[in-house]
C-alpha cells in the first residue's frame, strides 16, 4: 500500500507531450517547469520514437533525427536528463535514414521497453541485497523509496552490469581457460553449457532459456536468472580446472566422432576401473559392456548405479586431480550427480546385448 501511495504521487509530476509542433526550445522549458514543480534537479523523458518527432525539413529524415539527438546530448548535460527511447529508428545502407520504413525498419518497442523493466528490477533487487535484513513485506517499500531516491538510469545500469560482468568474466577466464588451450570447440561443453556461454560471450548478454519461455535466448528479466546463469558458470570453470590438474594427452579432434566433457571424464574413469592406460582413447565394444555390466548394482527395469560406484568415481578423481574428495564434492557434487542421472536415464532401461555404439554418447566407444 505504502509503495502503491509513493507510485502515486509520483505521477502527479508525469507530463504528456503530444505537441506536434515540439522543438527543442520547448522541451527545454518543458523540463525547466517540472523540475521547479518537483523541486528536483533531475528528469527522465521518455521518447516513444524518434521518427515521430518534429522535424524541420520532413523530406531530410536523417538530418532531423541527427539534429535532436544533437539536442538532446546537450539537454541531457545541462539539465540533468536522461532520455529513454523506446523505439529506435534502423538506419539503412551507408548509415541514412532517407528511405521509406517498412515494419521491419523500426524495434519492437515492447522488446525494449521490456528489456528495461528487466534491468530495472534486476537492480532494485540488488540494491535490495546490498541493504541486508531487509523483509520481503517491506521489499516493495523500500523498491519505491530507491525509485523516487536514484535516477532510472542509475538503477538501470546496476541491473544490466550484473549482465556485463558474467560477461565479462567468461571473457577473462576464456584466455587462459584449459579447453580453449587444447583448441576444442565451445560445443566441447554440451547442448546446456554451450548455451550458457553462448549467450553471455556475445556483445550484448542474453540469458539461455532453452525454449522455456519459447526463445532460445531472452533478456535477463530477474535477479534469478543472474544467478542461475552465474550458478552454471561457476560450475563450467569448475570442471574446466579439474580437467586442467589430469594432464590429458588428447589425439586430434579428428580422430574423435564427437568429444564432450562428460564423454572425455567418463572414458578415463572406465578405462581405470578396467585397468587398462588412462588415455583418451575410445573403448572397444566389448570393454565397454564389460564397465556397462560393473556399472549398474540394481538389475532391475530401471537399473541404477550404485553408491560404491559412485564413491570409486570421486575416489579415482581425487588421486589423479591430487584433490580432496571434500573439495570435489563441494565445487562439482551436483554436476557429477547430475551426470550419473543422465546415464542412469540414457542406459538404465537397454540389455548389454542391445548396446550400440551408434547411440552411446556419453563415452567413447570405437563403431
Amino acid at each position: 500500500m505504502a509503495a502503491q501511495k509513493i507510485f502515486k504521487e509520483m505521477l502527479r509530476y508525469f507530463r504528456l507531450v503530444t505537441d506536434r509542433k515540439l522543438n527543442p526550445d520547448i522541451m527545454r522549458r518543458q523540463i525547466d517547469f517540472i523540475q521547479h514543480e518537483t523541486r528536483s534537479d533531475y528528469t527522465v523523458v521518455v521518447v516513444d520514437s524518434l521518427h515521430k518527432l518534429p522535424f524541420q525539413d520532413l523530406s531530410d529524415r536523417r538530418t532531423g533525427i541527427d539534429s535532436w539527438l544533437r539536442h538532446m546530448e546537450s539537454i541531457r548535460d545541462e539539465q540533468n536528463v536522461s532520455f529513454f527511447v523506446v523505439s529506435e529508428l534502423s538506419r539503412g545502407e551507408g548509415g541514412s535514414y532517407s528511405e521509406r520504413p517498412d515494419l521491419g525498419s523500426f524495434k519492437e518497442s515492447g522488446d525494449i521497453v521490456k528489456k528495461a523493466c528487466g534491468y530495472i528490477s534486476i537492480g532494485l533487487d540488488r540494491m535490495i541485497e546490498k541493504e541486508g535484513g531487509i523483509s520481503s513485506k517491506l521489499r516493495d517499500n523500500h523498491c519505491a523509496l530507491f525509485l523516487k531516491k536514484h535516477p532510472l538510469s542509475s538503477i538501470f545500469r546496476v541491473g544490466y552490469g550484473l549482465a556485463l560482468k558474467l560477461k565479462w568474466r567468461a571473457e577473462k577466464w576464456l584466455d587462459k581457460c584449459w579447453f580453449a588451450k587444447m583448441g576444442l570447440p565451445l560445443t566441447f561443453w554440451g547442448e546446456e553449457w554451450t548455451g550458457v556461454l553462448g549467450g553471455i560471450l556475445i556483445k550484448k548478454p542474453l540469458f539461455y532459456d532453452n525454449y522455456k519461455s519459447g526463445l532460445l535466448y531472452r533478456e535477463f528479466v530477474s535477479i534469478n536468472d543472474i544467478k542461475e546463469t552465474e550458478t552454471q558458470l561457476d560450475k563450467i570453470i569448475a570442471f574446466d580446472n579439474l580437467l586442467s590438474l589430469m594432464t590429458i594427452n588428447l589425439k586430434p579432434l579428428s580422430s574423435y566422432r564427437f568429444l564432450s566433457h562428460k564423454n572425455l571424464i567418463l572414458t578415463l574413469w572406465a578405462r581405470r576401473h578396467l585397468k587398462l592406460p588412462e588415455e583418451p582413447d575410445p573403448l572397444a565394444v566389448d570393454k565397454f559392456k564389460r564397465f556397462y555390466a560393473l556399472l549398474f548394482s540394481d538389475k532391475g527395469k530401471q537399473q541404477k548405479i550404485g553408491q560404491p560406484m559412485k564413491e570409486s568415481f570421486l575416489k579415482w578423481l581425487a588421486e589423479r586431480t591430487k584433490t580432496s574428495d571434500f573439495e570435489l564434492s563441494k565445487n562439482l557434487g551436483e554436476t557429477f550427480e547430475k551426470l550419473f542421472s543422465e546415464i542412469e536415464i540414457e542406459y538404465g532401461q537397454v540389455s548389454s546385448e542391445d548396446l550400440d555404439p551408434r547411440y552411446i554418447h556419453l563415452f567413447l566407444v570405437e563403431k
